[in-house]
């Protein structure tokens, strides 16, 4: 069994794409996307209150754990110079089992 790990990344609707590009020149297999939707902020504009729900994509990235921090520099790398937005990057081990 190798060692595994999942890579979380929580980036502004549009963005998937990019990430999932800049994983794949790092080695990384491929990945999944996952549309979102962030949490209720209140805003405030004149005399109106009002919601914004901002739409997020999810991408899932399952990598052998030796690449994973170059697979995360890359995504870092490439999305720091493509955004102003925020973007979260997560890392979980994972056990991969097989039937």
């Amino acid at each position: 069994m190798m060692n595994s790990n999942m890579i979380i990344a929580i980036v502004p609707h549009g963005y998937a794409e990019k990430v999932l590009k800049a994983a794949k020149e790092a080695n990384a297999p491929g990945g999944t996307i996952i549309k979102g939707r962030g949490a209720v902020k209140s805003m405030h504009e004149g005399i109106i209150n009002f919601n914004v729900e901002p739409e997020e994509e999810i991408i899932l990235i399952v990598t052998e754990a030796d690449i994973t921090e170059s697979v995360c520099s890359r995504i870092n790398e490439e999305f720091n110079n493509e955004t102003e937005h925020g973007g979260t990057l997560y890392v979980l081990p994972v056990n991969l089992k097989s039937k």
